[in-house]
């Protein structure tokens, strides 16, 4: 199914097309909440940009049942990782506007009215409100809110990352830097490509609630964490690379970045019993402020009181790593 021709009424020709991306890879238990949280949109010029990403469950019949014609399907000819899904998908967008919304969120019905009016100033390439935390269930677990004003929040998102998924990209700044998902990302191709973002506009911030942000109770694999090591290190080189300049001034908020992958190898090394290298892996990084001192404190004592903290969930969520500055919203 391509795209569906469709007649804009003469009250919405001057408002700016909005483009929701929607990656789908057997996604059929949220999906129907999130397409209607689409469609309760205040504002009504926008198109759903659904890629399927060769799914075998009934996620392709969901989408079929809305019958909008503003919700454009594309099914891709063979399974690939999610950076480059999300770059396909984006290669279908016609509008002024691009975000993404993942299978499992939800849309507060202002949503997309509120990002276009803080995105009237050209200067801002993109921005991004707060979200409620909900469990599968739906159950409100906390309240996010970006802990920035606007402007040029490298550095800050540097020392700790909070761009959302969800965040609201002008499409001519990705086209004009030639910016896009890279498709060689499977886990952490938003922080490559909301980085690069950073590193060249200023962003709007909105200090609302748009979106509910959906977390799973649910353990990283070993292997997950190997990835997120890779990919951050992988975007961080090619930030430095394409901006140089970085390593002079921001410093110290990139060796903070790259400190926190030390912080994932310490846990890797916890799962594995290996104490010493845990140790070692955040020690190096003392000298940075307290916090890495106190994980490396923490690993002298039983591996069980680490396991703790990150098995609870309301812990692993939001609250220990965020107040240790290692996270602002939870990990996917």
């Amino acid at each position: 199914m391509g795209r569906a021709v469709q007649s804009i009424p003469g009250s919405l020709a001057s408002a700016p097309l909005v483009s929701i991306i929607m990656n789908c890879y057997n996604s059929e238990a949220y999906l129907r909440e999130a397409i209607n949280s689409v469609l309760a949109q205040q504002y009504p010029n926008w198109e759903l940009i659904f890629w399927d990403n060769v799914s075998t469950d009934g996620s392709a019949d969901v989408v079929g049942s809305f019958g909008d014609p503003r919700i454009h399907y594309f099914r891709a000819d063979e399974h690939t990782n999610l950076g480059k899904a999300r770059k396909l998908a984006t290669t279908r967008a016609g509008g002024e506007f691009v975000m993404v919304l993942d299978c499992d969120d939800v849309l507060y019905p202002d949503a997309v009215a509120t990002l276009v009016k803080a995105l009237a100033d050209p200067q801002f390439g993109f921005g991004y409100g707060g979200a409620e935390i909900i469990d599968a269930s739906g159950k409100v677990l906390s309240t996010w809110q970006p802990s920035r004003g606007s402007g040029n929040l490298l550095e800050k998102n540097l020392r700790v990352f909070e761009i959302p998924i969800f965040c609201m990209m002008r499409r001519s700044a990705l086209v004009r830097s030639g910016l896009a998902f890279d498709e060689k990302l499977q886990a952490l191709e938003d922080y490559c490509l909301f980085m690069h973002l950073a590193a060249e506009y200023p962003a709007k911030v909105i200090p609302r609630v748009v979106a509910k942000y959906r977390v799973h109770d649910r353990a990283l694999t070993n292997r997950a964490y190997e990835i997120r090591i890779a990919e951050r290190e992988y975007a961080l080189g090619l930030l430095t690379s394409r901006h140089p300049e970085l390593k002079t001034k921001y410093g110290d908020a990139l060796g903070e970045a790259y400190a926190q992958c030390d912080y994932y190898r310490a846990h890797l090394s916890v799962m594995a019993g290996k104490r010493q290298e845990a140790i070692a892996a955040v020690w190096k990084h003392a000298h940075r402020n307290y916090k890495y001192a106190g994980l490396a404190l923490m690993l002298l004592l039983p591996f069980g009181i680490w396991r703790y903290f990150h098995r609870i969930r309301k812990y692993r969520l939001s609250t220990w790593r965020v107040l240790l500055g290692l996270q602002a919203l939870p990990a996917s």
